[in-house]
């Protein structure tokens, strides 16, 4: 069942992270952005019911927490209200979410997480096709991954063979079952038992070490190959660059393993698509449009059946608390463990970094009398993990979450044992877990109240509901008044950059913290220095919360150099190492910054760096990693955004040799954004769009009382509910 989200009123995800995980959640969080201005467009609507707080229950018009047992009632009631099955009650605010749905029949979309059963998903879609909105809000299509041609194999039967001395080779490609099979399995002694194993892996980790062979894989931007994307849409992989080391890619160890004679992996690839392609020139064409010509996986017209309606779902776990898995966000399940930025990168909600504790509700941890740090050792048939605890606000007090990905002990030098491995938790009974407190306490390289502006009443992330808006389109400003200045400086121009930042379209998901990261050089610090707030990043993400602890609304806040017109920064340097430019650029020249710090104690938004030691050397990275176009900063240097300059300067040389009078630029953390939240451009170009959205009525300053004049500016957060009622508009 593929969404199309931008045709979508009313959207409930049920434990689906359907913005920043789900399969094409690039697409649909586009989507579901390009609808949430409403000065742009007709707002849609977003409910969440879910049992631990994701990116789609934060920015969610109305969320609702339900463990385990209270989604199995949701779902019954729904498939009682939506497909007459068997009446069954429901939580009372449901009816609610259920009226609206109807209401908007033929419009409406109900979308289910993984984690739940087949028949739970079979019911869902019967739902989506009582609700009339196929075609429109979505399609069914073929699923694009390959199946198997035998439906009792299975990862468990393989190891059983295994086991049983019944597989006397193995060949593992680019996986790493050793380390991410359930831990049930022990999958590291059943493969002690194969006689011959060969593991092709791009990077060393616990499989290899555990085969008896182990080859090197090329980089996929090293060789041919192809791949489908979650529609099934096909796309030819180039090489980008020649193999830096002598690999193998899966392509030519197969053909080897199957005959002497192995083709290239580009004739296997040319004659894989020879018959879809047709002519000669087609294959070119593909080439350059990077996907083949109608290879999506075909729209279904068949209907569902009823009988959905009538599906018996598992019974839900009787155990008071249940241990819930969920894949790091960045390092997913540990196959990015050795990358310091996604080490480093701080998670969304808990802004966790360089870790994973166990994620707690506030009431189960003040029962237990548990605080931020304090170690548990959790046991679950016969199996342990000693970890801290982390308080997840909005979180049910029916689970646990542990974050899978961390904890390697065969991997890189960045890797290896950061955090702890709970996979080895995984695929054992859904009984209890064994909880008990050790005592201990660790220290949480935690950045949420780093450098943070407290947001007390929504002042600094602004936000309020449709019904306001259109009542009032003026509301968000119309207590803002205008600051007398004793001197006022005006750029002579001819550019005048400014941003303006959409936080209804932010999902806080981080892509421009990381994408800001690699364009301009900016280094990780580790663990010790992020505990000492050192860390170097030129825009965060705030994350603030509204409400009770058990139930708040979530706002994120994107801050970095504001470049005010008035910046406080400049007249305290005693160097002149921060100044402004023709354009009204804050600029930073390092050579003469001499680390004085006085500009980062005078900035109010607290978005200045320093370099405390060397950085950038302590990194040992590749001078091919860097970007050639930005000065890589050394030791005692202060530093922060610059507009992306290096960009700036590069679309000045081609306006100039094009005869343009202004330059079309792109920040790098507006490429990045899946929601387009960032705009950013020239005020004084006619037309520009991010002077449109600066003088439209959402629009407002951050700390304006601070008369900083700053040229990035924000449109306020609008919820398509009413808030006087609680109740949908």
């Amino acid at each position: 069942m593929a969404p199309r989200i931008q045709n979508a009123d009313v959207v409930l995800a049920i434990d689906s992270d359907l913005l920043s995980a789900a399969p094409g959640h690039l697409s649909y969080a586009r989507e579901f952005a390009a609808r949430r201005n409403p000065t742009r467009a007709k707002m849609n609507r977003l409910y969440a019911i879910e049992a631990t707080p994701s990116l789609t229950g934060a920015v969610a018009d109305e969320r609702f927490i339900a463990g385990p047992r209270e989604t199995h009632r949701v779902l019954l009631a729904l498939a009682s209200a939506l497909l007459g099955a068997p009446p069954a009650e429901g939580p009372p605010w449901l009816d609610r979410i259920v009226a609206d749905l109807k209401s908007h029949r033929g419009r409406s979309f109900i979308h289910l997480g993984p984690d739940h059963s087949p028949e739970a998903h079979a019911l869902v879609c019967a739902m989506n096709e009582s609700l009339g909105g196929r075609g429109a809000v979505y399609t069914l299509v073929d699923d694009p991954s390959h199946v198997s041609s035998d439906g009792a194999l299975s990862l468990t039967a393989l190891v059983a063979d295994m086991r049983a001395n019944r597989v006397s080779s193995l060949l593992i490609i680019d996986s790493n079952p050793v380390y991410a099979a359930p831990g049930v399995l022990n999958f590291a002694e059943a493969l002690a038992r194969v006689d011959f194993s060969l593991c092709l892996s791009a990077t060393p980790n616990e499989t290899t070490g555990a085969s008896l062979w182990a080859a090197p894989m090329i980089h996929p931007w090293e060789g041919w190959s192809d791949a489908r994307a979650f529609d099934g849409t096909a796309s030819v992989m180039q090489p980008q660059a020649l193999p830096l080391y002598q690999g193998v890619d899966p392509h030519q160890l197969l053909a080897l393993l199957l005959g002497a004679n192995a083709p290239k992996s580009l004739d296997l690839i040319r004659q894989t698509w020879r018959d879809q392609l047709g002519p000669p020139d087609a294959w070119t064409d593909a080439l350059a449009k990077g996907v083949i010509a109608n290879s999506a996986s075909p729209v279904s017209n068949r209907p569902l059946s009823n009988a959905a309606a009538r599906v018996q779902l598992p019974e839900p776990p009787k155990a008071g608390i249940v241990l819930l898995f969920r894949p790091d966000p960045y390092l997913l399940d540990g196959r990015y463990a050795d990358n310091p930025w996604l080490q480093e990168l701080p998670r969304p909600l808990t802004k966790m970094s360089w870790g994973n504790p166990l994620q707690i509700s506030p009431r189960r941890a003040r029962e237990m009398s548990l605080k931020d740090g304090d170690v548990i050792r959790v046991a679950i048939d016969g199996a342990h993990a000693t970890a801290p605890i982390i308080i997840a606000p909005g979180q049910s007090d029916d689970c646990i979450v542990a974050l899978l990905g961390f904890g390697r002990f065969h991997t890189g030098p960045v890797g290896q044992d950061v955090g702890v491995d709970f996979f080895k938790l995984t695929g054992r009974s859904c009984g209890a877990p064994d909880i008990q407190k050790t005592g201990a306490k660790e220290e949480l390289a935690s950045t949420h109240h780093h450098a943070m502006i407290f947001d007390e009443g929504g002042v600094y992330a602004r936000k309020g509901a449709l019904s306001q808006f259109l009542k009032d389109p003026e509301f968000i400003r119309r207590n803002d008044e205008p600051r007398p200045a004793f001197y006022e400086w005006k750029p002579e121009g001819p550019a005048a950059w400014g941003m303006s930042i959409d936080l209804s379209a932010c999902i806080g998901c981080g892509a421009c913290v990381v994408a800001c990261q690699a364009e301009n050089n900016i280094p990780v610090v580790g663990k010790a220095e992020v505990l000492r707030e050192r860390e170097m990043y030129w825009l965060r993400i705030d994350r603030y919360y509204d409400g009770p602890p058990e139930s708040p609304r979530t706002s994120f806040q994107p801050v970095l150099c504001m470049h005010c017109e008035e910046a406080p920064c400049e007249p305290v340097c005693p160097v002149g190492a921060t100044m402004h430019d023709s354009e009204g650029l804050n600029v930073m020249v390092y050579n003469r910054c001499v680390g004085t710090r006085f500009c980062s104690n005078n900035c109010p938004y607290k978005v200045r760096r320093f370099n405390y030691f060397d950085f950038a050397g302590e990194e040992r990275r590749a001078i091919e990693s860097r970007n050639p176009e930005v000065t890589v900063r050394a030791r005692g240097v202060m530093e922060k955004c610059t507009f992306c300059l290096q960009r700036i300067a590069a679309a000045r040389i081609i306006a100039d040799r094009d005869g343009e009078k202004s330059a079309a630029v792109t920040t790098a953390c507006e490429a990045a954004c899946p929601t387009r939240a960032f705009t950013f451009g020239d005020l004084a170009a006619k037309g520009s769009e991010v002077a449109a959205r600066r003088a439209g009525p959402l629009s407002y300053a951050l700390l304006a009382d601070q008369n900083t004049k700053p040229r990035v500016t924000y449109e306020a957060r609008i919820l398509n509910i009413d808030e006087a009622k609680g109740t949908q508009k």
